[in-house]
């Protein structure tokens, strides 16, 4: 098994739909939309934007761990 790391937005992942079998998150996601102020409704809305492309990465069956 590989592990491979690029740097990138999370906002907009630049891979392919359905391509992971696994995808993890240790310290990023509650970071996103920081520059909204951490408690407003556009900071949720970047960072639920972030687990919506976690949500298109992933294999049907995959697991996403944030």
């Amino acid at each position: 098994m590989y592990v491979t790391c690029r740097e990138g937005d999370a906002r907009r992942l630049p891979f392919p739909d359905d391509c992971f079998d696994v995808v993890v998150s240790a310290g990023l996601v509650h970071t996103v939309g920081r520059e909204f102020g951490q408690k407003t409704a556009a900071a949720a809305a970047e960072r639920m934007r972030v687990i919506g492309e976690v949500v298109k990465v992933l294999k049907g069956g995959g697991v996403g761990m944030v």
